[in-house]
């Protein structure tokens, strides 16, 4: 299968196979294009994952990567803590979003290349801390492990779980609380809907 997009994410950990908050992202994408679980298989290779181990790998990958990242003309998109890209891109803390995405496209320049942006309120607990709210069947200690500790396995479980086929009203649910997720989420399932399966 053609690979149809890339995104990068901020991790603590840097790349890994399996990781729980793609997962999430791509379930989203799928419920946003109506695509049936018996299809799902056929993109699930489709777009390609990169974590990156903080901020600044980020920050070095669309410097001097991107046109790699991009070879194949498919477009990247990159998903930020909101809470510290101010810091990584020398911008004050009262900088808007739309100057954060102006400043990380800025260190595109020279690929010729725009990415979309995704600054998620606040960190990835967020989206977490969300999904407790809309989950009351979530194991607590779990949770307390992701969330607290910043456990990178908890994370993924619980990611995983919520990516289940049966989860999609918590997945709405947590958009709702995670609105700066929906619009990547959207993006993707237009990308997929110019796909034959």
């Amino acid at each position: 299968m053609t690979l149809l997009a890339t995104v990068l994410y901020e991790d603590q950990r840097g790349p890994t196979r399996g990781f729980g908050l793609h997962e999430f992202v791509m379930r989203c994408a799928y419920d946003a294009g109506d695509i049936p679980d018996n299809r799902i298989y056929l993109l699930q290779d489709t777009v390609q994952c990169i974590p990156l181990k903080g901020s600044g790998k980020v920050r070095q990958a669309l410097g001097h990567h991107l046109a790699n990242l991009a070879a194949s003309g498919q477009p990247v998109f990159v998903v930020l803590d909101n809470d510290r890209v101010r810091d990584l891109l020398n911008l004050p803390p009262q900088a808007n979003a739309e100057e954060v995405v102006d400043a990380i496209n800025s260190l595109c320049r020279g690929s010729g290349i725009r990415v979309n942006v995704t600054l998620l309120v606040q960190n990835t607990e967020s989206v977490l801390d969300a999904a407790v709210q809309c989950d009351p069947d979530i194991d607590q200690n779990l949770a307390g492990k992701a969330i607290e500790r910043k456990e990178p396995g908890a994370r993924d479980i619980l990611f995983g779980r919520l990516a289940r086929a049966a989860q999609r009203a918590i997945r709405d649910c947590i958009l709702q609380h995670i609105p700066s997720l929906r619009p990547l989420t959207e993006d993707l399932a237009r990308i997929f809907a110019h796909v034959r399966t």
